[in-house]
């Protein structure tokens, strides 16, 4: 069971760092930045923020429907350290590789690109 539950927090923590953590820490300050520089409208951070703050929204909404409906599995995810843990070493080991790879640095500044260029003043 502990197995399965890492796997899961593993998942669970690559997949938020991926659609919430990491626009916020990387897309919103760079919006921000090229807006300032007239690159871009100013709307731009704004609309780069609704895709996290829905993901988290429904992480949220997720955890609070676990715990209402399946409080024995809620409580089962809170207390579980393997859990717990796969999720910080999924959401930390891809901020890692975000920090030292080239590759997602190029794939991070083609994502960027691609939502901006519609967008570009």
């Amino acid at each position: 069971m502990g197995v399965v539950l890492f796997a899961i927090g593993l998942a669970l923590g690559l997949l938020y760092f991926s659609v919430a953590a990491l626009p916020i820490f990387y897309g919103l300050p760079k919006s921000i930045l090229w807006a300032a520089r007239g690159k871009c409208g100013w709307s731009v951070p704004f609309k780069y923020l609704v895709s996290p703050v829905l993901w988290s929204v429904f992480f949220l909404v997720l955890f609070v429907l676990l715990a209402m409906f399946w409080p024995s599995a809620f409580a089962t995810l809170q207390e579980s350290a393997t859990f717990n843990i796969g999720s910080l070493i999924g959401f930390w080991g891809a901020a890692l590789r975000v920090l030292v790879s080239r590759s997602a640095h190029n794939d991070m500044a083609q994502d960027f690109q691609d939502f901006v260029r519609p967008r570009e003043s």
